[in-house]
């Protein structure tokens, strides 16, 4: 990875951001703010929606509006001003890969040279079918990918024949999961009592007129 900043030993101590370049702390920032600029911030109703869509993305807006004790037609437009906002990225089935035929979970540590642009591996890397996750880290790795295999022979041919053969990759550590004990569950709102960002408990329109 490029050491295209100054004063390296500086962010390595004190900020820990280990080999991660300037291009790539600057962009880790922008992404880190919860709310865009120009839309509004979530309110109770907002958080209320997400919850019930994370724990079951197939409840009807009939049912969503008769546990929030709302109207149908304001479940609607939260939940199509939602879509538009990005926070609700989309409607996915939760898949049983190991039924598909695909049992084998690895976790590969990557390192990049320095004559690479990142965007381009990151690129090359999000075209490969069996990439699960792709996340850029801190410390003596440079990225960190989730791969699903048939076999350690396919996941083989993966490693060798489509992420070594990457401009740019340097180094790589592979690991294999021996187990999974908990591979996907709703976090923050879905594990949170219903409240809003301020604390307040959320009261649906039916509970506040009793």
């Amino acid at each position: 990875m490029a050491d295209n900043f100054n004063g390296k030993e500086k962010y390595q101590n004190e900020l820990k951001w280990g080999r991660m370049p300037e291009s790539w702390r600057v962009g880790a920032r922008e992404d880190a703010g919860i709310e865009s600029a120009g839309q509004p911030p979530l309110d109770q109703l907002d958080t209320a929606i997400a919850r019930a869509l994370e724990k079951d993305s197939r409840i009807s807006l009939l049912e969503l509006s008769r546990q929030l004790g709302t109207s149908r037609t304001t479940i609607s437009e939260r939940l199509n001003r939602l879509i538009e906002q990005g926070v609700i990225k989309g409607f996915h089935a939760r898949l049983d890969y190991r039924r598909l035929g695909y049992p084998i979970i690895a976790f590969v540590g990557l390192q990049t040279s320095q004559s690479q642009k990142a965007v381009e591996v990151i690129e090359a890397l999000k075209q490969i079918p069996e990439v699960e996750e792709l996340h850029t880290v801190t410390g003596q790795i440079d990225m960190l990918v989730k791969l699903r295999a048939r076999s350690t022979e396919h996941l083989q041919h993966i490693l060798i024949f489509k992420i070594q053969s990457i401009p740019g990759i340097g180094r790589g550590e592979t690991m294999l999961a021996l187990s999974s004990h908990q591979e996907w569950a709703p976090i923050g709102i879905a594990r949170q009592p219903e409240t809003d960002m301020n604390g307040t408990e959320f009261v649906s329109d039916e509970e506040a007129a009793k």
